[in-house]
Formats: structure tokens, C-alpha cells, sequence
């Protein structure tokens, strides 16, 4: 995990800070902006969604295990990355968006697709 990438600049509207923010992404789908939110991109939106949805949850979950004041288990690495592999098999599917998009339409949203 890379600790790279510069303090908060205001709203991301310029050239550089895109660059650097494609830079920082390489090759990866999510970024964790320090002092900045977060960053999801995808092959759509609904990609780039579901990034971000878990992306939430997962920071939810470790704050909430951190919050017991218990020390956390560390995963291997190895771990990691067959999580990892197995998380962009699944996420090219696309499986939840057109679950959520059901439920929006059950809830009466509108939107565009």
C-alpha cells in the first residue's frame, strides 16, 4: 500500500491534481485520499459504484472493530491477494448494480441510466 500523493488542495478541479490522481490510481480501481474522501473509477458507473460501496463498508467495519479497543488480527499476504483476485473476478460481473438499480426502482427514485 502506498503512502504517496499530497495533502488536500481544495476541491480537485485542476489538470495537475487529475494527473496525479490517475498517477496515484495506477493500475488500482480505489484511492483513499488523505484529508480528501475517497476515489472509486470502474469500466462504468455501476462499477465504479460498487467500488465505492464496499470501499464504505470495508472502512465502516474496521472502524468499528478498532472502536472494541481490541487488537486487530492481521491478514498474510497471500490472503490478500487471492482476496484481491477473487474480488476483481466477482466485480466484473457487475452483479449488484442491476441489484441496486431494482431497488431504487421498488423505492420510486428517480434516475438515468
Amino acid at each position: 500500500m502506498s503512502q504517496k500523493g499530497a495533502d488536500y488542495e481544495g476541491i480537485a478541479l485542476s489538470k495537475d491534481e487529475r494527473v496525479r490522481f490517475i498517477e496515484d490510481l495506477g493500475d488500482h480501481r480505489a484511492l483513499i485520499l488523505r484529508n480528501h474522501g475517497t476515489l472509486t473509477v470502474g469500466q462504468s458507473v455501476g462499477h465504479a459504484f460498487v467500488e465505492m460501496f464496499y470501499l464504505e463498508k470495508a472502512a465502516r467495519s474496521k472502524l468499528m472493530a478498532q472502536a472494541t479497543g481490541l487488537p486487530l488480527r492481521e491478514v498474510t499476504v497471500d490472503v490478500i491477494e487471492l482476496t484481491a483476485r477473487q474480488w476483481r473476478s466477482q466485480l466484473d460481473t457487475g452483479v449488484e448494480w442491476p441489484a441496486l438499480l431494482r431497488r431504487l426502482d421498488v423505492a420510486g427514485s428517480t434516475y438515468a441510466e
